[in-house]
């Protein structure tokens, strides 16, 4: 009988992360020129009012490719920067339509928790895909904008990821040459085709997708996300479509991952309030939004290392983008009450719909 974790271990577990790889650092750096790169571009075309979405697109994007190893740049980093440049569309389709929204959620939802089950190319793109979704639903700069809106934003953050992960690539490139002092192991290609890979993995989901863990986990997933989608779309509460962040970050295929997840969520949320209201009283707006900005690159670039930092980092962003409107502190504490409220619906949900007993733990993602 495996004993359960104890409550100190479980907080190193989800609090922990290998915060000195400069290679995380360097990805995050990185991401900070995309957004700046796309949000200078839009000031330049006169269109200030697409200038953040943009920023934000293509940060997303070139993070996506930064989460990898060098040697996947190909097969995983650009299928998860396309999956992330597809979001605008999505968010537009689901604009102010609670109906249409829940339903545009549950089906990404649905293939991002099913394409889990491939290790590591299905798995990074429906992570970066459904998070990228989750923070556009939650974002107000996407809202009431033409469709010739959305699709330049998209293309505009497509043309800059393109040269950030080129330029990403570059740099790893030459950090892989002998006695380097930003060595990165090398990491074989990935055998067989995309197509082939997919195939195996998710095929065993579908067939026994009564017993399957990744099945159950699209199964709670879509339980949650879906109605939750709908009743804060219909609400139109910025502070409560976040709580959509927390329900999803908290939704992981076993419950001891589920339950590291939710405090993770919550610590970092904390962290992130707690900072924001001080800097709130001593920094301008923009730079404010600025700190906010960095600490979104820094979170993207841990994702898949630490849900702690990763959730301080896109907290710090929204409550900076919000607070450039005054009103620091109760925006801040209703960042909080919905990151508390996602998190127990998850772990709410996680009891309910139980993981199938007797299966090999997966990873979370």
């Amino acid at each position: 009988m495996t004993a359960r974790p104890g409550v100190v271990s479980s907080l190193k577990a989800a609090l922990g992360s290998d915060h000195t790889r400069r290679t995380l650092w360097f990805s995050a750096a990185f991401s900070v020129l995309a957004f700046s790169l796309a949000f200078a571009i839009c000031l330049a075309l006169g269109r200030r009012d697409l200038a953040l979405a943009a920023g934000l697109v293509a940060m997303f994007a070139v993070a996506g490719s930064g989460v990898v190893p060098p040697g996947l740049t190909r097969q995983v980093g650009i299928p998860a920067a396309v999956a992330v440049l597809i979001t605008p569309v999505l968010v537009l389709i689901s604009d102010r339509q609670p109906i249409v929204a829940a339903t545009v959620m549950a089906i990404v939802m649905v293939v991002a928790s099913i394409s889990s089950a491939d290790v590591p190319t299905g798995s990074v793109v429906g992570l970066m895909g459904s998070l990228s979704l989750t923070l556009g639903m939650a974002s107000r700069s996407l809202h009431d904008v033409p469709w010739t809106d959305a699709l330049l934003v998209s293309g505009l953050a497509g043309l800059v990821a393109a040269a950030g992960i080129a330029g990403l690539a570059g740099w790893r490139a030459l950090g892989i040459k002998e006695h380097s002092r930003l060595a990165i192991p090398a990491v074989p290609h990935l055998p067989g085709s995309e197509w082939q890979r997919y195939r195996l993995a998710v095929d065993p989901v579908i067939r026994r997708w009564r017993t399957n863990p990744y099945a159950r986990l699209a199964l709670r997933r879509t339980v949650v996300m879906a109605p939750l989608t709908a009743v804060l779309v219909a609400w139109g509460d910025p502070s409560g479509l976040f709580a959509l962040l927390a329900a999803f970050a908290a939704l992981q295929p076993t419950a001891t991952a589920s339950t590291r997840r939710a405090i993770a969520q919550i610590a970092g949320s904390v962290v992130a309030c707690t900072l924001a209201v001080i800097l709130g009283f001593v920094v301008s707006g923009l730079l404010l939004l600025a700190i906010g900005i960095l600490g979104m690159a820094i979170g993207l670039a841990f994702v898949l290392r630490s849900p702690f930092i990763a959730a301080a980092g896109t907290t710090a962003f929204a409550l900076a983008g919000a607070g450039m409107a005054g009103g620091m502190a109760d925006i801040a504490q209703g960042r909080f009450l919905s990151t508390l409220a996602g998190a127990a619906i998850a772990i709410i949900a996680t009891v309910v719909i139980r993981p199938a007993p007797n299966q090999d733990s997966p990873s979370d993602g």
